[in-house]
């Protein structure tokens, strides 16, 4: 076990507590591997268990547990991937006392050297990671149902029927659960027990989708679509499954879940088309004639998700449509690159979706929302620009996109204002230079009107940005070079 004490020890000799924790888990998870590599190649099972147990007997009590602990962690669970170890002694208590062992990396770790346990001993770890994973007021649920993430992604959803039906019978059960992390986790194991029996789990979770009365569970059953997409784009067999997803993801992207009456639920399906889109473009392309304009829709600031809340001394707003609006655009960005060519935008793709019309509609808002919404709004733009078939919506408005982006080159900063708030002004400064510089470059026509002219001569070229700019195009032109 030296590679493992030189892993550990790695770690020791000083550093912030975050750096220490980042890279234990590095070295971690390189010398685990090297380990159960070496033990597979001496093929001596003796060998292997009397490891396990030397590593059982290294964590000693789960208080005690520290970031040099990550390794031994990490190697149980590769060991585990690859040999039975149901008959190391304690290696259960020290597994699952691990999950209360102090700080997250310690705690994700226990919970992935479990899942891999539970990987080659499944007959004896399994039915105990579902069944705790099953008590909804357990302390551990969420670390749980990473382990049993890890199980399916070694093996898939169970080898025996009865046991296939238990999991998927406590991931519904949870897929309404009052944690997020929780819900995330359960709706990327059922999309990934999705890929492995699309006929059957696929429909069932579009049953969800269009049936279910808590929005909680149809936010989770549109958020397994997205990991099974994105599972299904690592994948290199997918020819039954492929057919039966292009028929059902309508029902989990379409117009219906987009317009949803839940916020959550919303950003699922937008999310969820993202990840389709980026994926495995072949299933978004022919729905977005249904889709698109529904997320345009979710671009445009509701005010009733805008509300104060006073901290007595001051008041704060909480905007809680921005992450639904966030995703809207990163949505828009990603389906922009995936699934319209360069020449959708243009005369037949206009009449698709109303695409460069919405684009526009969509930028004229994100380019005076919150940051977030703008740095993606400012590479929208840019890309926007450079397509032809967008130009002459682009110019029927180009004052309405230039008055946000006016404002956002002469925002002045408070003066108390702290270095990493000066530094995101100054990345949200060179983003919309950056948009301004596309704009000037390739929409023919833009130095005409007279708005653009005006803003590009006294506010662009003005004291404030003018060397900005100049930086901004001389990278631009060397990159065209390139």
């Amino acid at each position: 076990l030296a590679l493992l004490d030189l892993a550990a020890g790695g770690v020791a000799g000083g550093g912030s507590l975050k750096a220490e924790g980042e890279a234990a888990a590095v070295a971690g998870r390189t010398a685990a591997v090297c380990v159960a590599a070496v033990c597979a190649g001496v093929n001596d099972a003796k060998h292997t268990s009397a490891t396990a147990t030397a590593l059982v007997k290294q964590l000693g009590d789960p208080a005690t547990l520290t970031e040099k602990d990550l390794p031994a962690l990490f190697c149980l669970g590769e060991l585990g991937k690859a040999a039975d170890l149901s008959a190391v002694a304690g290696i259960e208590a020290a597994l699952l006392g691990a999950l209360d062992a102090p700080g997250e990396e310690l705690k994700s770790a226990a919970s992935v050297a479990l899942g891999g346990v539970a990987t080659g001993g499944r007959a004896k770890f399994l039915p105990i990671i579902l069944g705790h994973a099953a008590n909804e007021s357990h302390k551990h649920q969420y670390s749980l149902f990473l382990s049993l993430r890890e199980v399916i992604r070694a093996g898939g959803g169970g080898d025996e029927e009865d046991e296939q039906r238990r999991m998927l019978e406590i991931l519904f059960a949870n897929a309404g659960s009052e944690e997020e992390g929780v819900r995330n986790v359960v709706a990327e194991c059922l999309g990934l027990l999705a890929v492995g029996d699309a006929a059957s789990l696929a429909p069932r979770l579009a049953e969800k989708v269009s049936a279910e009365n808590d929005a909680r569970t149809r936010a989770t059953s549109v958020l397994a679509m997205k990991y099974a997409a994105l599972a299904l784009g690592h994948s290199s067999d997918d020819s039954s499954a492929l057919p039966v997803f292009a028929e059902v993801l309508p029902k989990f992207v379409g117009s219906i879940p987009l317009r949803d009456e839940d916020r959550d639920v919303r950003r699922a399906a937008v999310q969820t088309l993202s990840a389709a889109a980026h994926a495995r473009p072949e299933l978004a392309r022919p729905i977005l004639a249904d889709a698109l304009p529904a997320v345009f829709e979710q671009t445009v600031i509701d005010k009733s998700s805008v509300r104060v809340v006073d901290l007595g001394p001051f008041k704060h707003t909480v905007d809680d449509g921005l992450e639904l609006r966030k995703a809207a655009f990163e949505c828009c960005d990603t389906l922009l690159d995936a699934c319209l060519p360069a020449d959708s935008l243009a005369n037949g793709g206009e009449s698709v979706s109303g695409c460069a019309s919405g684009y526009v509609a969509a930028l004229v808002t994100g380019l005076g929302d919150h940051y977030d919404v703008k740095m993606v709004s400012h590479a929208l733009l840019a890309k926007l620009a450079t397509r032809p078939g967008a130009s002459t919506v682009l110019l029927q408005r180009l004052k309405e996109l230039v008055d946000p982006m006016g404002k956002t080159l002469t925002a002045k900063l408070k003066g108390d204002a702290v270095k990493q708030e000066i530094d995101r002004n100054e990345d949200l400064v060179r983003s919309c230079l950056r948009a301004v510089d596309a704009c000037e470059a390739h929409l023919a026509g833009a130095s005409n009107d007279p708005a653009f002219a005006e803003f590009i001569a006294k506010t662009v070229n003005g004291e404030r940005t003018a060397a900005k700019y100049a930086a901004i195009k001389a990278e631009a032109k060397a990159t065209d070079k390139e």
